[in-house]
Parts: C-alpha cells; sequence; structure tokens
C-alpha cells in the first residue's frame, strides 16, 4: 500500500482496497465501520464541501471574487483596504473546503490587491498569513485535523464557534491597532494610510 502513489491508482480507490483487505482478515468488522459516525459524517460532509470548492473554482467565481473585490475597493486609502480584506479573505474560507485551495487561489489575489493600495508589502503578507492560520479554527471542516478534534467530542460545534469568533475578533483587533499605528513593524517600516 505504501507504493499507491508511484502505480497511477487513486488515493481513493487505495483507501477502499485497505478497507475491504482490512474486513476480509477480518482486522476490523463491519459493525465497526459502521458504527464510527463521526468518520462518516466527515467523509459526507468533505466530499459535499471538496465538490463545492473545485466548482466554484472550475466555474471561474474564484478569480471573478478577487477582481470584484479589487474593483469595489479601488480609491480607498491602504488601511481601510487591508482591513476589508482581511475580513473577506477570513470569512470567504467558508465557502472552500480546502485552507490550501483557499489560500492558492486567494492569498496572492489579496496581496497584490493590498500592495496596490499601499499597505507596506511586508505587513500585507505577514497579517494575510496570520489569517489564514486563524480561519484554521472556524468550523469543523476548516482545515484537516479539525473534524479529527470535534469529532473527539474534545469541543462541542457551538464551543468551537464561539471560541472562533473570540479569537477572530480579538486577532482583528491587533491587526486593525498594528495597520491603524502606520504599520509600525521592523520588517515593514512605518507607512501612513494615504
Amino acid at each position: 500500500m505504501g507504493a499507491w502513489p508511484y502505480t497511477g491508482i487513486h488515493a481513493t480507490v487505495t483507501a477502499l482496497l485497505g478497507l475491504v483487505f482490512l474486513l476480509l482478515t477480518r482486522t476490523i468488522t463491519w459493525d465497526a465501520v459502521l458504527n464510527e459516525k463521526e468518520a462518516w459524517h466527515t467523509i459526507t460532509w468533505f466530499a459535499v464541501l471538496v465538490m463545492m470548492a473545485a466548482q466554484l473554482n472550475k466555474l471561474g467565481f474564484i478569480g471573478w471574487f478577487g477582481d470584484a473585490i479589487g474593483e469595489s475597493l479601488s480609491g480607498f486609502g491602504w488601511v481601510t483596504t487591508l482591513a476589508i480584506l482581511l475580513l473577506v479573505y477570513y470569512y470567504s474560507h467558508y465557502l472552500m473546503a480546502s485552507a490550501m485551495a483557499h489560500i492558492s487561489a486567494m492569498y496572492s489575489a489579496f496581496l497584490a490587491i493590498a500592495i496596490a493600495a499601499g499597505a507596506p508589502p511586508m505587513l500585507a503578507a505577514i497579517v494575510l498569513g496570520m489569517f489564514s492560520n486563524l480561519y484554521m479554527s472556524t468550523t469543523h471542516y476548516s482545515s484537516g485535523p479539525a473534524p479529527i478534534l470535534f469529532g473527539a467530542g474534545f469541543l462541542s460545534l457551538q464551543t468551537g464557534g464561539r471560541l472562533a469568533l473570540c479569537s477572530h475578533l480579538s486577532s482583528s483587533q491587533c491587526s486593525s491597532s498594528s495597520a491603524a499605528l502606520g504599520g509600525s513593524c521592523s520588517a515593514c517600516g512605518n507607512a501612513k494610510d494615504s
């Protein structure tokens, strides 16, 4: 099974073959598989979300979305532009099942918009990077470990949602304060909103 990347067989087929092997050798039983309700919930949600994200990308929604945001923010100062971009970047993650797909599709576009508005490049890059990490805790499907953590029952969905909101609000406040102070960061220099 360790050679599957070199065989050309899709990872899903390999996983199903592994499951069949475990069932045939009676390592696990079908009842044990069915009793893993949280795993089935996760698979179902991820399947829907991954298909939705792929279709959004395929239909050109992501490109259109970035262009629309960029056009709507023209004329604002860089602090306002960066603050709005961060909010849109953070909450648009709900449209994507994959953090890597979201970052790949939107990070560079939003960074370019922020820099074009006059934001210090290093500040914009770092703050967008911070928000890329922050939204990993927003939902039970927002990152790879999230379904495992929520499925283990450590946090309920409601508690996790409240913690994510508090984390976002406090981080947004810190980022906004830094930007309002002129982006004073040793790597960014001091730049004022124009």
